[in-house]
């Protein structure tokens, strides 16, 4: 059953979290990130709120990503391209501030395997919605922004890979 699981995240590509197209020579997908040192500050005091939420939201996507996903991949036969443990994949989410519901996911940093990517931004999207956020870590647009690395190793969906972002009105 979690195999089965594994392979449907992998072949499902439709939902709310897209892909664009791959960028020449890059390895990226050719997306450009919303997020940048130019329109966020700095979290601040609301630190300890993100990091309350940061963790609410991998209670839901850990049991997916980390003991699905990865424990299916586990399975693949050992030269499979999926079974590289360096792969790992930076994502860019933007979340509904009142709902919790993904508005945006998208690649930032591929991982060289556009299976995992695509598997990666499926989690998520099976993850959510994520609740309410607090008023504290939406931005100006009333959205959560942030930027997750989800890994192939031991690390998976760790909250020590995400970095929260408080954009600023323009």
């Amino acid at each position: 059953m979690v195999r089965v699981f594994a392979v449907g995240l992998l072949l499902s590509m439709t939902g709310c979290l897209r892909v664009g197209a791959p960028a020449q020579g890059a390895g990226d997908y050719g997306y450009h990130p919303v997020l940048a040192p130019a329109n966020a500050h700095v979290i601040g005091d609301a630190a300890l709120t993100f990091a309350e939420y940061l963790n609410a939201m991998h209670r839901k996507l850990h049991p997916i990503f980390a003991d699905t996903l990865l424990a299916g991949l586990d399975k693949l036969p050992p030269d499979n391209p999926l079974q590289d443990r360096s792969l790992n994949v930076t994502v860019e989410v933007v979340l509904e501030g009142a709902t919790g519901k993904i508005v945006q996911g998208r690649v930032v940093r591929g991982s060289r395997s556009t299976a995992f990517d695509l598997a990666t931004l499926r989690a998520l999207e099976h993850a959510a919605p994520f609740g309410p956020a607090p008023k504290a870590i939406r931005s100006f647009d009333g959205n959560v922004h942030l930027q997750w690395e989800l890994r192939r190793d031991a690390m998976a969906c760790s909250t020590l890979g995400v970095h929260p972002f408080l954009l600023r009105a323009p």
